[in-house]
């Protein structure tokens, strides 16, 4: 197994574009904001690119696939000897012309693998350690790839939102197994879509569409725990449940509200009494581990103690909404277990599952009816 050239990216046939001094110029400066703080890298290039008008769309993307990709593949660059990272627009063509690096010499699995992916060699050890060789062969391919965008559309109206989205020129395909879910083919414009403007469509990674798909049978009272933005009640919503959603950041309360006022959806903000809820939903905190494909500066700041305890707090206090016989559902965009394998007190388990990155995000659930012995 060549592990360190696993996750390489395919050839590019005409990589002229690549190689031209405007192009390299704004893959260098903002390659450069990301490396200066790696932390608020995520924030920073999206900023970066909102405010680039010089950058066409062709351009912006082909800028943008640059910069992720050096960022995804640093581990591998580096180990080649390349560390001024001025250098790296060029390295990105190579490497689109078919670079494989084929003078480094390997080391172990493990640190062939860490060094594939720019991953800490103790990520790498957790991955090696939790899955098999198939598996991590996989996460290889998958978390250096960028996945699809998948779309949750109004209950009961995925046929005609997708011929209005065709209308738009958005290309979609129905998203077999789901109710509501289409899968963008290639890139568009979807948040300045007449569809998404309306409140038809809201965008969703799959995973969070399969677990929200799956638990909606489970009552009619939900209690968001961690809503964020509002994405999993919204999605709950949509199914014609009662939700009520906690966050106490305000700014995310704030687009909770706004999304849901577009979609033509009701959300209390308020927590609901004690012993309430058929089915309390934790959304948890988590290292995002998961996400690596769909956020590559991730893997620079990537760690897991910080939360288990919060997580664990968590799932305490969710037993203080849920009814007797109702349901806890925990969920994680994470791939470590020592952010997944937790217990609650008066609780049995139902259901548990992890997804690996396969064209959607890395995630796991875990549902326990409460307060009833099995």
């Amino acid at each position: 197994m060549d592990w360190l050239r696993c996750a390489l990216p395919r050839t590019i046939k005409d990589t002229t574009r690549l190689r031209h001094p405007f192009v390299i110029k704004h893959i260098t400066q903002a390659l450069s904001i990301a490396l200066e703080h790696p932390s608020y890298a995520t924030l920073n290039l999206s900023n970066y690119f909102r405010t680039q008008r010089s950058l066409g769309s062709k351009d912006r993307r082909r800028v943008q696939d640059a910069v992720y990709g050096l960022i995804r593949h640093q581990g591998l660059i580096t180990r080649a000897g390349y560390w001024n990272s001025h250098d790296w627009a060029e390295i990105w063509a190579s490497i689109c012309e078919g670079e494989r690096f084929e003078d480094i010499s390997a080391q172990s699995p493990k640190q062939d693998f860490a060094c594939a992916l720019s991953l800490p060699n103790h990520i790498s050890d957790i991955f090696f350690n939790t899955f098999s060789e198939q598996d991590c062969l996989q996460l290889a391919l998958l978390i250096n790839t960028p996945p699809p965008i998948y779309l949750r559309t109004k209950q009961g109206s995925r046929l005609k939102i997708q011929n209005k989205l065709h209308k738009q020129q958005i290309i979609t395909t129905p998203t077999e197994g789901m109710r509501n879910t289409l899968q963008v083919e290639g890139r568009a414009n979807i948040l300045g879509s007449r569809s998404f403007q309306d409140g038809l469509i809201e965008i969703q990674d799959l995973s969070s569409q399969q677990l929200c798909e799956r638990i909606s049978s489970l009552g009619e009272r939900f209690l968001d725990l961690c809503a964020g933005a509002g994405g999993k009640s919204l999605a709950l919503a949509n199914e014609g449940k009662t939700v009520f959603a906690n966050e106490p950041r305000s700014h995310a309360q704030r687009e909770l509200q706004k999304r849901a006022k577009r979609a033509r959806l009701k959300i209390s903000t308020q927590l609901p009494q004690a012993d309430s809820m058929d089915v309390v939903l934790i959304d948890a905190p988590c290292s995002g581990s998961g996400r690596l494909h769909r956020d590559p500066a991730l893997r620079w700041r990537i760690a897991f103690e910080e939360h288990t305890k919060v997580q664990k707090e968590l799932l305490k206090y969710a037993t203080t909404f849920v009814r007797s016989g109702g349901y806890i559902v925990y969920a994680t965009c994470s791939l470590f277990d020592a952010e997944n394998k937790h217990i609650i007190p008066k609780g049995y388990s139902i259901e548990e599952r992890y997804i690996l990155p396969n064209n959607q995000d890395g995630f796991y659930w875990h549902i326990w009816r409460y307060g009833e012995s099995s």
